[in-house]
């Protein structure tokens, strides 16, 4: 039974729809088994609440973002943290995987470009194993509230 309801900021499922994720004001993301409906792992090493999270398209990481900008890649059968961005100055907004079927940037291997969008006006394109920023988008005037990868290999970032 999920029990953190009135703590949960955010919620998505896995694509392979065997697992989902929370994210929460208490600055964890928990990992949930989507059959018994229990917690699998919990996510911990963010210092702000989390405000939002992204599956990677093959399921075999998730991202979360928190209000200090930060960005966290996790392993979803673990839940250790693999990697974390830094980059953003404001809150992380949104958080969208590459999918796999897309040419990937040169470097990156299906599954592992994430994009992230800020308060701060930008959109990170990251190298999710890496760490390292491929793209940064910027010319908002003002927060970017949601981000998408269009089938023509765009980014969508409203």
């Amino acid at each position: 039974m999920i029990t953190r309801v009135s703590d949960c900021r955010s919620s998505c499922g896995a694509p392979d729809r065997s697992r989902g994720a929370t994210a929460g004001h208490d600055a964890t993301v928990r990992l949930w088994d989507a059959l018994s409906k229990t917690p699998r792992a919990t996510c911990g090493g963010h210092r702000h609440p989390v405000l939002c999270r992204a599956w990677a398209p093959d399921a075999s990481k998730v991202a979360s973002g928190d209000r200090s900008g930060e960005v966290r890649v996790w392993d979803p059968k673990t839940g250790a943290s693999l990697k974390t961005l830094k980059k953003h100055s404001k809150w992380s907004t949104a958080l969208a995987g590459r999918p796999a079927h897309l040419p990937q940037p040169a470097g990156a291997e299906a599954c592992e470009v994430l994009a992230s969008a800020s308060k701060d006006a930008s959109v990170k394109i990251w190298n999710a194993r890496t760490g390292s920023v491929i793209a940064s988008l910027t010319g908002h005037a003002d927060s970017v509230e949601a981000l998408a990868w269009a089938g023509d290999l765009s980014l969508i970032h409203i």
